[in-house]
């Protein structure tokens, strides 16, 4: 395995944090700050059609059809739900 490859997997990780960052951020956002709004399923659908959008993108993009990058992709986003729970219930 040549360092790009390991520099491509790290990268892989790296943008499924920050993807399952954005992701779970923008949805506790659209849900405990957006109860008020008038327009509340209108926010909802357009929150939810913004993350998955940019979430497949980054997805394929990154992966680039490689399996390995797909599941370093899928173990960061995981871990990033992890990361914005405990950042959100601890403060």
């Amino acid at each position: 395995m040549s360092s790009v490859e390991i520099g491509m997997l790290c990268l892989s990780f790296i943008a499924g944090l920050g993807a399952g960052g954005v992701f779970y951020m923008g949805l506790w956002w659209t849900i405990f700050m957006r109860f008020s709004s008038k327009h509340l399923a209108l926010w909802w659908w357009t929150s939810f059609v913004f993350r998955i959008l940019a979430t497949a993108s980054v997805f394929y993009f990154i992966a680039n059809e490689h399996v390995e990058r797909y599941a370093l992709l899928l173990l960061g986003f995981m871990l990033s739900r992890k990361i914005v729970i405990n950042m959100k219930t601890a403060g």
